[in-house]
């Protein structure tokens, strides 16, 4: 996997929690989503934070996500512009 989809919020508050944290630099390594006995993992991203005097901290992962259907959440939309008029 070259690429993910990930929650925004998600996102941002690992990158939060590295500033506070004073970390300067980010490693992020991408991993393949994968079956295992017949079990389904998504892919993920894995954060890992390196601050100005050398020493890393591991912050975990976030899962790559589905994104929703965007048709359906347009003619949701749609629709519910309509119910307000």
């Amino acid at each position: 996997m070259n690429s993910a989809i990930v929650y925004i919020p998600a996102l941002l508050e690992k990158l939060q929690e590295m500033t506070a944290d004073q970390k300067s630099f980010i490693r992020i390594t991408f991993c393949e989503e994968s079956v295992d006995e017949l079990r389904y993992f998504p892919g993920f991203l894995h954060f890992e934070a390196i601050g100005k005097d050398g020493l890393s901290t591991d912050y975990e992962s976030i899962d790559s996500v589905s994104p929703p259907n965007l048709d359906l959440l347009r003619a949701l939309k749609v629709r519910r512009d309509r119910l307000a008029v």
